[in-house]
């Protein structure tokens, strides 16, 4: 159960740094996003500016926002790896080179002199419909970038709840494992407990039983010897029953078992001291 548990822990602790990075690079796609979107919208404003104003600055800045919006939407599409941000790349690419190949042109013009023509040329019907297709690509991938990256996100957090669960599953295991191994150990010890007073119980009856077998050998003796038993000896036999009897009845009446040793054999001991069964001979 402990191998389980770590790797159930290995698990979470992989979904949440996958998790936290992939919330990582959703934050980062979701600001260069709105960088994008931003340079997409002077980039228009520009042109527009200079074709109205036929200053020559808007087209330096129209052409400084084509670069910028170049190095954006590569940082962008690093965010991500595999074939569909190849195919991606090589798209917006094209796109974006048609339109520097015509914004080029309009420079060219603009060297020889000819500002007005090439800042109208820069709003005109060709330039706007190759930014317009240009800005449709970059809208196409972005949605695509947002489409796998809210994807990936929504599995890492599944992932991590599923980890989660897991864990808590093999937690809950451990601990009744945990529970059902103390209640057998405690029915173990209770078990040698019962043991071990059964053990001296029996010793116990074995040891009155052998005090009054070994007082009875004295009139046994006796006995052989030909003497006959006086009312003495039989008010003797009747303390060493009368003892034995009472120190059995102590004995089962017991609520704290204590035991001891006499010679390698447990017997129980009862508190208060129970009638030696043992003869005082004169």
């Amino acid at each position: 159960m402990g191998v389980v548990t770590l790797v159930a822990i290995a698990m979470l602790v992989m979904s949440w740094i996958s998790m936290t990075r992939g919330i990582e690079t959703h934050s980062r796609l979701l600001s260069r996003t709105g960088e994008v979107s931003n340079t997409i919208a002077m980039l228009t404003n520009s042109a527009r500016m200079g074709a109205a104003t036929g200053e020559a600055h808007h087209a330096h800045r129209h052409f400084a926002l084509l670069e910028d919006l170049d190095r954006q939407l590569a940082a962008t599409l690093d965010l991500f790896d595999g074939t569909p941000m190849a195919v991606l790349r090589d798209s917006i690419g094209a796109r974006s080179g048609t339109l520097k190949a015509a914004s080029n042109e309009v420079s060219a013009l603009m060297a020889r002199g000819a500002t007005p023509k090439a800042l109208a040329l820069l709003d005109g019907p060709r330039l706007r419909n190759l930014r317009d297709n240009h800005t449709a690509a970059i809208g196409t991938a972005l949605f695509a970038l947002h489409e796998q990256s809210s994807g990936k996100l929504r599995a890492q957090r599944i992932n991590v709840l599923a980890g989660g669960a897991m864990l808590l599953l093999v937690i809950a295991l451990t601990l009744v494992q945990i529970f059902r191994r103390k209640a057998v150990e405690a029915d173990l010890r209770c078990c040698d407990a019962k043991l071990t007073t059964l053990r001296a119980a029996m010793g116990s009856a074995m040891d009155m039983q052998n005090n009054l077998l070994n007082n009875l050998i004295y009139f046994r003796t006796k006995a052989e010897m030909g003497s006959l038993l006086d009312a003495e000896d039989i008010a003797m036999i009747d303390r060493e029953i009368e003892a034995s009897r009472a120190k059995m009845a102590e004995l089962c009446a017991l609520e704290d078992v204590h035991t001891r040793d006499i010679g390698g054999i447990m017997v129980l001991e009862p508190s208060g001291g129970a009638p030696q069964t043992g003869m005082a001979f004169a």
